[in-house]
This record gives C-alpha cells, structure tokens and sequence, in this order.
C-alpha cells in the first residue's frame, strides 16, 4: 500500500512531541474548582449562622405564665426579691389538665367556721421561724414555693397551700394532675402551679415547679422550670434538708421543707373526694389538711400586719399567730 511520505513524517513528528496541556482548559477547571469552594464556604457560614441563631433564641427566657417580674420594694434592709422564674416550654405532661372550677371553688370557699373548727397544726416538717431579712414585691412580702409534679410530698403540701392563700387572694389557671405513678407513695391527686396565677391585695405568690410526673430519657423526670440565681440562694440558704422538697418561704420569716403532715391520710382519694372531705371537720383529711392551712395562714398574717383582719383576727389564727 502506497502512503504520502510527508504525511508519514508528520503523524511521527505529532507522535514524538510532548504533549502539552489546554491552557483554557485548565482555566476553567481552575474556575470551576474556585466556584465550588466559594459555594463550600457560603454554605458553611450560613449554617453557623443559623447554629448561633438557634443557639440565642434557645437561650432566651420564656415568659413566665404565673408571676409578674419581681422588683424589690424599698424596705430598709430588705434584700432582693427572686424574680420570678422562666418556663421553658412545658413538656409533655398529658395528666396534667386544667383544674375543674367547681373544685377550685369548693376547695377555696371554705367557710370561716371550717377553719375555726380545727386548730392549726402541723405534724411533718413544720414551719420554722427564721431572722431572715423581708422578702417583699411591690410592698406586699413573698411567698415562694419550691417543688415538682413528680413529688408525693409536693402533692399533699399544695392542698393546704392552696386553701391558705385563698384567703388572702384569688386562684386563677389551676391545674390538676397526679405525682408520679413509679413514686411511693404513688398518684396522689394534687394541684400543679405551673401556669397558675394569684392576686392578692396582702401577698404575692411565687412558684417554681422544676420537673414534670414524666420520665424523661436520662431515667430521672423531665424537666419544667429553673430556679432562678436568687431563688437558688434562697433554697441554699434555708432548706435545712439539703435541696429537699417541697420547701416554702414566707417573706424570710418562716420556713418549711417537706410536707407538713402524713401522705397517708389522701392515698386512694381523687380530687373530688378530697375537696368533699375538707367540709367535714371530723374527716382526718380536714384536720391535717386545714390543720396545716391554718398555720400557714397564721405565719403569713405575721408578715402581713395582721392582715386583712377578717382572717387574721379570728381563732384560732389569734392563738397561733407568732
């Protein structure tokens, strides 16, 4: 087969010369590889942008469904209010409804010859008086509770705490719910403060309900509300038992840890049966759940002035009253 010399001799020459690279084709890879590191790098700003975004909205504080922010009343002497805690969002705690009115109303109605039908008393932790300095709010001192809706012992205190204050303000957005099932004692029906609010013209309510009657995944309840700084120092200062609860401060002048009388005494009772029974005098729920809501109601007329007389003036709060 004839072949063209020159055409032999430059297909040899092409075949024996280096090859030599696309110079436009490298600058556009070159462009591309940029690109797609510009497009990396936007990316990633953009999510730590979003991470620290997230980050500050978590932090910020709720705001609180059951007090106003406390602002420290000028009393000579006085120290700091606690202001009142922050929620976060509650978790779920399906036990927990809303309070039924009629029960609400008959547990803080009761009549004044109820009261005086039985002395104050308390056969638990008691109330303790202490030397603290006032803890007031808007010129009215606080009353502030530490507890959770997991604890027994915070179910059968609320009862008393609950009729107590309600003769010094009005209830509003009370819950109802059980401690917790896996507790002993278990399921004692009881009130939750989360969400609840209180108004009264003597005395101001403060209340922290730090975890649910839920388990969470780490094996112990899930959390609901955090003490604040202040609140803390309170609880560290004055709960004799070591972060025990409940724990009650009225104004730094009396104190409670734990219940203030014996869980048995509403074991195997609902709701109803219990607000039925506080309207019999010779029920032993009426006499250690009154028993314990006239002490209350005798140390807090202490830090009020003995007000309003309707109540404090009458026995056997005159006869208990420090």
């Amino acid at each position: 087969m004839l072949t063209d010399p020159l055409l032999e001799a430059l297909d040899e020459v092409t075949q024996a010369q280096p090859y030599v690279p696309d110079v436009g084709d490298a600058v556009r890879r070159g462009q591309r590889l940029q690109s797609k590191r510009r497009r990396i790098a936007i990316a990633g700003a953009t999510l730590a942008a979003v991470g620290i975004l997230t980050g500050v909205l978590v932090a910020l504080p709720g705001s609180s469904d059951q007090n106003a922010s406390v602002i420290p009343a000028p009393v000579a002497s006085a120290t700091p209010a606690p202001p009142a805690s922050s929620p976060t969002a509650p978790p779920p705690a399906p036990t927990r409804t809303p309070a039924d009115p009629a029960l609400v109303r008959q547990v803080t109605t009761l009549p004044t010859a109820e009261f005086a039908s039985i002395p104050a008393s308390t056969d638990g932790s008691g109330l303790t008086e202490v030397n603290g300095s006032p803890l007031v709010v808007d010129g009215k001192p606080i009353v502030f509770w530490d507890g959770a809706e997991y604890s027994p012992f915070c179910a059968v205190e609320r009862w008393p705490l609950v009729v107590a204050l309600s003769r010094f303000g009005t209830w509003s957005s009370l819950s109802t719910l059980t401690s917790a099932s896996g507790d002993t004692p278990s399921d004692i029906d009881t009130f939750s403060f989360y969400g609840a609010r209180y108004e009264s013209p003597y005395v101001s309510f403060q209340s922290v309900e730090t975890y649910t009657n839920q388990l969470a995944g780490s094996g112990f309840y899930q959390p609901l509300q955090t003490l604040t700084t202040a609140q803390a120092a309170l609880v560290q200062r004055y709960d004799r038992t070591n972060g025990s609860i409940p724990f009650l401060d009225i104004a730094n002048a009396f104190v409670m840890t734990g219940a203030s009388y014996d869980y048995s005494v509403l074991e195997g009772k609902n709701s109803g049966q219990i607000a039925a029974a506080l309207l019999d005098p010779t029920s032993d729920v009426s006499k250690r759940v009154i028993g314990s809501a006239n002490a209350i109601t005798a140390a807090i007329c202490t830090v009020t002035g003995n007000q309003p007389s309707s109540v404090c003036s009458v026995p056997p709060i005159t006869a208990t009253r420090h």
